[in-house]
């Protein structure tokens, strides 16, 4: 995920040559990858932190390089693809490839603002990132897309048992995470075959039915006019911002 700014509440530093060659045992795209991306030179800390809110992990600028912060140290092979696509957000960052979206604070609660930057960088960010590392990387990300389904269902079932009723920012949020969301499974062949995704979508459908009409027309919109150069990436930032109304909120830098 592509992450928010600092202050970083740091736990404990993680040994990344350590980590690195622990996963480059379990997979040879893993290793391939970081030997081919020169990773081990790349200006980097990782850190540990149980309590991260909202995500497994998170890219953020940190002393002049860049932190990724985990949840739990990644040891084991489903662990893999969640840190290849933090190291391919680092990669872009250096290389001034994503939109630097700017909350603002002047006018909106810090919180609210900040969450709205985030989901923002990640739906235009991440389905760029996950299309470079299977394409070009030959990573297969079925099972970390699997276990996203899990996570987000149990994140949206505890609304719909708590007969939680969102304001429309919340509302807005669940859109575009839905939308990330889609836009990612897009990359998976015969998706519609798949038989989580198909219960996960009918799932879905009883109890956001809203969401994913919007989610729907939305991602159409971004598949039409594509993410990868920065140009594409503005132009779905301003009709997006505009369409929900958030065009205060959130700026371009």
């Amino acid at each position: 995920m592509h992450a928010r700014s600092p202050p970083i509440d740091i736990k404990e530093t993680i040994d990344i040559k350590e980590t690195i060659q622990t996963l480059s045992e379990l997979s040879q795209e893993f290793r391939e990858f970081c030997e081919e991306m020169k990773v081990d030179s790349l200006p980097m800390t990782w850190l540990h932190n149980p309590d991260l809110l909202g995500s497994d992990a998170e890219h953020c600028p940190f002393n002049d390089k860049h932190a990724i912060i985990f949840k739990k140290i990644p040891t084991e092979v489903d662990d893999i693809f969640l840190v290849a696509h933090e190291i391919m957000h680092v990669i872009r960052a250096m290389d001034k490839m994503p939109l630097k979206i700017k909350p603002n604070y002047s006018i909106f609660d810090k919180n609210i603002a900040s969450v709205f930057a985030l989901i923002l960088r990640n739906l235009l960010e991440d389905p760029v990132v996950d299309r470079l590392l299977k394409e070009e990387h030959k990573f297969d990300p079925l099972q970390h897309y699997e276990n996203g389904l899990i996570k987000m269902r149990n994140s949206l079932e505890r609304r719909v048992s708590c007969g939680l009723i969102g304001g429309i920012f919340e509302e807005t949020q669940i859109v575009f995470n839905l939308c990330t969301q889609k836009l990612m499974w897009d990359l998976i062949e015969n998706k519609e075959t798949n038989l989580k995704w198909i219960e996960y979508e009918a799932w879905l459908k009883d109890n956001y039915p809203d969401a994913v009409n919007a989610r729907d027309v939305l991602v159409s919109f971004i598949e039409q006019v594509g993410l990868d150069t920065k140009e594409k990436q503005r132009r779905i930032f301003d009709v997006i911002t505009e369409a929900f109304g958030i065009t205060s909120m959130v700026y371009v830098q």
